[in-house]
């Protein structure tokens, strides 16, 4: 079976430029056989269209020659009038009746008439002959006034011919659709045959050159099909063996891509985890101002969306008129950048922010301009560390003064409180002069006690740690000021925790502390207003090396007129007041013994609404150094 198989593929096998060839030969015989076949499709309706109107023409004469018959004895013209009554019920078709030589007697068009034209149209003589032999004949298609039609003719008694014509517009189509199909036959065909000539050069060049290639490259087979012309079976092992190679390569360069395409995927994430890992504020802006980038530490300082900043424009997102709109505006406009510059914010909840700001641009290897670059650090702890450091110094160049002034107040004002007592026993007085000397000693003695207060303020002190209860702490300071509660008509609202755990502090210094802020609190309410106060556990804070501690938070919420915006940054200032017979040193000794109890103090306010004072003191206070307070705490929320 195999070896006849090999008989007839040697029989019939072919070189490749021969299987071209014949594969465009069979091609273009193809398009030959589809050419004839339209040809005798239009040659078939021809045909059925010819023997439609003879059949046509046929009953039309029968039906006129008897018609003629019967009316034989009628005037020509009635007949003429009858006939053209005849063509129309027919359908319209012309009839005409003529002498021995085709020239019209009379018909049914009007305009025939006086027509003495021979009417023999389409008739050879063997047709002609037929015809005066008294034999029916049909013309061939022919054209009159611009029209195509058909005609049939027949012998009538005393050598008369009845002629029948109709329309046939459509063998003129037929007739005009075989000429046009004979044109694009051969024009198609003198197209096919140049076409298949360039298109077998095109084919088998590119043949001819790897049959070069291997040639030169001796690349000849010498196996059994050596002594007989095998050019396609080398060409196509030479192929094969190129096509292999490329598919190793290819195989090679897609692993390439994919582990290049691995690690730049994996870059692109590391990038991705770096940006949103910065506490640092990132935005990158493209040379058309549209934000590309904006991490999780800008989202945080500036209190923004990252969905609605991406791919926003930044003048749109941030404000015209915002500084970092102004910064970016003048990187891509003047190319300008900045170092660290300091600068106050505001976030959408009015809250202000201090942040650092530097810009840079982005450029390519061209050095062109890719974009810029905002990098934003916030500066709130080291503007708070900073109103520490200037309190602490404050409080330093106090105590230092204080050491050498309270002395020389303290030893004059007991001198003059000394000579008043001593005046008011010696000397024999009316009443004028004992009111007089009355109010000597007592303004000795009210400045006697606030050099004491001031000293006690700004000299170091330590504290003596026990278990406190707070509530019972509250407890007892209201008990203290019932009398200013019952004057002021104040609703005291309690909501202690139950369950509370205990804090280690100076009971004495945490019940002046308070103190203080509750008397505060009722003194900044109209009569009838209410003062809360509540006690809870607080693991939140605000303050980083703060993170996770644990704290009791108490409260003293009151709704009175509020602080104004501009004095919540001094109300903790020593010697800072807003009340008439106010010392200025309550908030500054509140947050001094907050401070040494390693606490914090926060306050907001709303004018017209009222304060909170909020007090965080430390579940683990009895680990506290009791030589020297630490940190300073204090915290201001402006609400206002």
């Amino acid at each position: 079976m195999g070896k006849i198989k090999n008989c007839f593929r040697d029989l019939f096998s072919f070189s490749y430029e021969s299987e071209i060839k014949l594969a465009l030969l069979f091609f273009i015989l193809f398009l030959l056989l589809l050419n004839f076949g339209t040809v005798h499709l239009l040659d078939k309706t021809k045909y059925i269209l010819e023997n439609e109107h003879r059949r046509r023409l046929l009953t039309t004469s029968i039906l006129a020659s008897r018609f003629l018959d019967e009316s034989s004895t009628k005037k020509t013209r009635d007949m003429k009038v009858a006939l053209a009554d005849l063509s129309n019920w027919l359908g319209g078709d012309n009839i005409f009746v003529l002498d021995g030589d085709g020239k019209t007697l009379f018909s049914s068009k009007r305009s025939g008439e006086g027509d003495l034209g021979n009417q023999f149209y389409g008739l050879d003589s063997t047709k002609l002959d037929r015809l005066k032999n008294n034999q029916a004949v049909a013309s061939d298609f022919y054209s009159r006034e611009r029209e195509t039609y058909m005609a049939y003719y027949t012998w009538l008694d005393e050598g008369k011919v009845l002629m029948v014509e109709t329309e046939a517009k459509p063998l003129k189509i037929i007739n005009s659709a075989f000429t046009l199909d004979l044109l694009i036959r051969l024009v198609g065909l003198l197209v096919v045959v140049i076409s298949t000539i360039f298109f077998i050069k095109a084919i088998l060049k590119p043949y001819h050159l790897i049959k070069s290639k291997a040639k030169d490259a001796r690349m000849f087979l010498h196996s059994k099909f050596e002594g007989k012309d095998q050019d396609i079976d080398f060409v196509v092992e030479t192929f094969q063996k190129v096509i292999a190679e490329l598919k190793e390569k290819e195989a090679k360069l897609q692993e390439l891509y994919r582990q290049s395409d691995q690690k730049a995927k994996n870059l692109s994430r590391y990038t991705e985890y770096i940006l949103g890992s910065m506490n640092s504020g990132l935005i990158i802006c493209n040379t058309q101002g549209v934000i590309t980038h904006f991490n999780k530490g800008a989202e945080t300082i500036l209190g923004l969306a990252e969905e609605e900043m991406l791919n926003s424009n930044y003048s749109a997102v941030l404000g015209e008129k915002s500084r970092l709109s102004s910064l970016i505006d003048e990187a891509l406009r003047n190319h300008r950048v900045y170092l660290p510059k300091e600068m106050q914010l505001s976030k959408p909840n009015k809250e202000r922010v201090w942040v650092g700001v530097s810009s840079s641009l982005i450029r390519d290897e061209d050095n062109r301009l890719m974009g810029v670059v905002l990098l934003i650090n916030d500066l709130s702890d080291i503007k708070e560390l900073q109103r520490e450091v200037a309190a602490k110094d404050k409080m330093a160049a106090l105590g230092e003064m204080a050491g050498g002034l309270a002395h020389q107040l303290r030893n004059s004002v007991a001198a003059i409180l000394g000579f008043g007592k001593l005046l008011k026993k010696m000397a024999v007085l009316d009443q004028s002069n004992e009111e007089i000397l009355d109010g000597i000693i007592g303004e000795s003695n009210s400045t006697e006690e606030m050099l004491e207060r001031f000293l006690s303020f700004a000299k170091p002190q330590s504290i003596n740690l026990e278990e406190i209860s707070l509530d019972n702490l509250l407890e007892d300071v209201l008990k203290g000021l019932e009398d200013k509660v019952e004057k002021w008509k104040v609703k005291v609202q309690k909501r202690f925790e139950r369950r509370l755990e205990p804090v280690w502090g100076d009971k004495v210094l945490l019940r002046q502390c308070f103190q203080n802020l509750i008397q505060n609190a009722i003194e900044a309410i109209p009569q009838g207003g209410t003062v809360q106060l509540v006690i809870r556990k607080e693991t939140h804070s605000s303050r980083k090396y703060s993170e996770g501690k644990k704290f009791v938070e108490v409260r003293i919420v009151d709704n009175g007129e509020g602080i104004p915006f501009e004095n919540l940054e001094r109300i903790f200032n020593p010697f800072f007041t807003s009340k008439e017979k106010g010392t200025g040193l309550g908030l500054s000794l509140v947050r001094k013994i907050v401070t040494m109890h390693d606490g914090r103090v926060e306050v907001e306010s709303k004018i017209k609404k009222g304060s909170i004072f909020k007090v965080y003191l430390p579940m683990d206070s009895k680990r506290l150094s009791t030589n020297s307070p630490k940190n300073d705490m204090t915290t201001v929320v402006p609400q206002s």
